[in-house]
């Protein structure tokens, strides 16, 4: 469950916004600290961020290696506890930095 939104770059690389949700609150934790432990290098965590609503929960801004879905990434998430969480994947990590930044996500 959750929603992707796919983003062809000008250079031809793409990337992607959305949220991965789960039936419980359990399986959702169990999924992000699986995801977590895949990370290739997490570059920052902060266990109580304020997202752009206000809302308090776990920022990652992580590198992971190529999956099913392209290749290395570079992925800025956001988990508050709950059945849902948020990510940004992109190419580069100035590219992910700048996405959010300019809140251009659609959540």
């Amino acid at each position: 469950m959750g929603y992707g939104q796919a983003y062809a770059m000008r250079d031809g690389r793409n990337m992607g916004e959305g949220s991965v949700c789960q039936v419980s609150t359990r399986a959702t934790r169990r999924e992000w600290r699986k995801l977590l432990a895949s990370a290739t290098k997490i570059v920052e965590l902060v266990p109580k961020y304020k997202n752009r609503f206000g809302e308090r929960g776990e920022r990652v801004v992580a590198w992971f290696p190529p999956d099913e879905f392209g290749p290395e990434s570079a992925r800025i998430m956001w988990y508050d506890g709950g059945t849902c969480y948020l990510y940004i994947s992109a190419p580069t990590l100035d590219i992910a930095l700048e996405f959010e930044r300019m809140n251009a996500y659609a959540y």
